[in-house]
């Protein structure tokens, strides 16, 4: 009875320490502050939170590998140097404290050797008079698709470089389609939601489309080129980011016929999925374009295109939609509502120029500065795209055609 006594007790000890030994604790984690941070202590504390909540994720593999998908900036769908810079820190992170995970940038040929896959977004918050940022990331398990870990964080640093990388900046507009919605969707999603099929199918056609870009950046036109156009052949590769990269690259390399084709064929695309935001951009308290000739130079192409478009789709109407910056004149909206329709009746008067059979079928709106993506102040380089004049073309014969124009109204 005594050695039986005994004889349990050991085998409940020897069980206790073979869990502790065997089984990784489940690492309890404190929230992260909601208050802003600097850059590198937030990027550093959203690492730790994501990778620690993958560890706790029943982690099975003695080796994990992971992808970074650079965060996209949901304003303007462009990707940021700042994205750049947080995957280079998170990099730096899950090397320093995860040893048993191993990171890589975003590309096809590591994609199909992942696990999981790092992605997220980047996006502007006013508080008062301070601009803040706010990421939102997680990780998605690309065996079942699930978002097994999020987190999200806030950025208050002044030496943020947000100025968008050379593709995206070069790229005639800023990307708005139903993939950055799927993200968007999925990042703001519980963990264990399955992401969309949209997200998950997308995901290789996107490490290409990065793998261009990132060609691009660093003036490999060549490489891109051959890039953008295997790209094009897919499936889900005839997206707007796609025909954008190709007529930057054409027009970079001095080949305006393609650059044009490329183009028009972008024109089609983001007509069907609802989605042309070209970057005609202005002078500041201006309906003059912004004073740099190579821009001018391609402004022309756009504004033909985009003609040619409406001239050959006499099914088609557009709304020519003008904006402005927040700057002038502080409180008082009346100037910037009168300047946004200027803008946009530059445009419909230029348009109606080349082809005088579509301006019936052109109509004009001013949004003032209700609708800014940067909505920094005062005027300079870095909010230029809040000074635009955009595209919506929807069917001459839909209930919204049928209805008045709705924009900023000016008083009497």
């Amino acid at each position: 009875m005594f050695f039986t006594k005994w004889l349990n007790r050991f085998i409940v000890l020897f069980l206790c320490i073979f869990l502790l030994i065997g089984c990784s604790p489940i690492v309890k984690q404190s929230p992260l502050p909601e208050t802003p941070l600097e850059f590198k202590k937030a990027i550093s504390m959203l690492t730790n939170h994501l990778l620690t909540q993958l560890k706790n994720h029943n982690v099975t593999e003695k080796s994990v590998n992971l992808v970074y998908s650079p965060f996209i900036d949901t304003d303007s769908g462009q990707v940021l140097q700042v994205s750049l810079d947080i995957r280079n820190l998170f990099i730096r992170e899950t090397n320093k404290n995860f040893t048993n995970f191993r990171i890589n940038k975003f590309t096809p040929s590591n994609l199909a050797q992942a696990n999981y896959v790092v992605d997220g977004i980047i996006r502007y918050e006013r508080q008062t008079r301070q601009k803040y940022f706010h990421v939102d990331a997680m990780i998605v398990d690309l065996k079942n698709q699930t978002k097994v870990a999020g987190e999200d964080v806030w950025i208050a640093d002044r030496n943020l470089n947000i100025k968008p990388t050379p593709s995206s900046k070069d790229n005639p507009t800023y990307v708005k389609d139903n993939a950055l919605d799927a993200l968007m969707s999925a990042v703001r999603s519980p963990v264990g939601t399955k992401v969309s099929h949209i997200y998950s199918t997308f995901l290789e056609t996107k490490s290409m489309l990065v793998e261009a870009q990132t060609a691009y950046d660093n003036s490999e036109y060549t490489q891109a080129l051959r890039l953008f156009n295997a790209i094009e052949r897919r499936p889900n590769g005839k997206v707007v980011s796609t025909y954008g990269g190709l007529y930057s690259i054409y027009f970079r390399l001095g080949k305006l016929k393609e650059a044009e084709r490329s183009f028009g064929k972008m024109v089609a695309v983001g007509v069907e999925s609802d989605s042309l935001p070209v970057k005609l951009v202005f002078e500041s308290a201006s309906t003059k374009f912004l004073n740099n000739q190579e821009l001018l130079q391609q402004y022309d192409i756009w504004l033909k295109q985009v003609t040619m478009y409406l001239r050959n789709n006499r099914n088609k109407c557009a709304y020519v939609v003008g904006h402005t910056s927040k700057s002038y004149p502080p409180g008082k909206p009346e100037f910037n509502c009168k300047l946004s329709k200027n803008r946009a009746g530059a445009i419909q008067k230029r348009m109606g120029q080349i082809s005088r059979s579509i301006k019936s079928r052109l109509r004009v709106i001013g949004m003032g500065s209700r609708e800014t993506i940067i909505g920094t102040e005062p005027d300079d380089d870095h909010n230029a795209i809040d000074r635009r004049v955009e595209f919506k073309v929807v069917n001459c014969s839909s209930p919204e055609w049928r209805q008045p124009a709705r924009g900023c109204l000016l008083s009497r």
